[in-house]
């Protein structure tokens, strides 16, 4: 595998993002697979279905503070050929604002937006809470010099998944042309998607779980290709990778 990949999996819950990622760990054996977990599943799965990976190394981060130690205590170890998978990307959007908002408020922020809330008129039925109240230059410092190190400084390959959410009119051209015909985009800071050379949307109905391409540089486009091993039915057989 010469290049350095950045792949990211979007989808609705359950639609095999972190399964897939796991996937891609058993088949690269011994290859190390640093997984920054946002919402603790990754253990869950090294119990039951993958039990007794032991190239998988999981770092529970359930907050912004966590998800900083995770990556400094990764980045000492990660090496050109692993792995580091952020499961889930999304989140860690979120947490950045928390993160803010205990910081400079001194105050949870749930109890942050019910402060907002009480502030508004009238009448008013949209709750902006962040708007106008905080220094979104900072956040976005804060969260690009982190993601960043990840997507453009570490040698290693890179994946990352991602729930979805409904595409907005107000989003900007380059969202909505990349993802006008799904009508949903990745949840989460906007530029992750231009982060990654790779982003696919995995979906799950009755009859089994699929992964069509939404954007991917070079390689042959997949359109709902039902999938049971993600490894060498993308990994091999698109991307070229060499599979042990």
């Amino acid at each position: 595998m010469a290049l350095r990949e950045r792949l990211m999996l979007v989808g609705d819950t359950g639609t095999g993002k972190s399964y897939s990622c796991l996937t891609l760990a058993r088949e690269l054996a011994p290859t190390p697979f640093y997984f920054i977990d946002t919402d603790d599943s990754v253990d869950r799965l090294l119990f039951t279905e993958f039990k007794g990976l032991t190239n998988v190394y999981p770092y529970p981060s359930s907050s912004w503070e966590k998800c900083e130690k995770s990556l400094e205590d990764i980045s000492s170890k990660v090496k050109e050929g692993d792995w580091l998978v952020i499961d889930m990307l999304c989140s860690t959007w979120d947490f950045v604002q928390s993160y803010f908002v205990e910081q400079v408020f001194g105050k949870k922020i749930d109890d942050y937006f019910l402060e907002v809330r009480k502030t508004m008129k009238i009448g008013a039925t949209r709750l902006d809470g962040l708007k106008g109240w905080v220094d979104w230059g900072v956040i976005n410092k804060i969260y690009q010099d982190w993601v960043n190190k990840i997507m453009y400084q570490l040698p290693c390959h890179v994946a990352a998944t991602s729930k979805v959410t409904s595409l907005m009119t107000t989003d900007e051209p380059e969202i909505r042309s990349l993802f006008s015909s799904l009508g949903i985009k990745p949840e989460g800071e906007k530029r992750n998607s231009y982060r990654v050379h790779t982003i696919l949307l995995t979906a799950h109905d009755k009859n089994g779980w699929y992964i069509s391409t939404i954007k991917d540089r070079g390689r042959r486009q997949l359109n709902k290709v039902q999938i049971t091993n993600f490894a060498i039915q993308y990994g091999l057989a698109v991307a070229g990778w060499s599979i042990p």
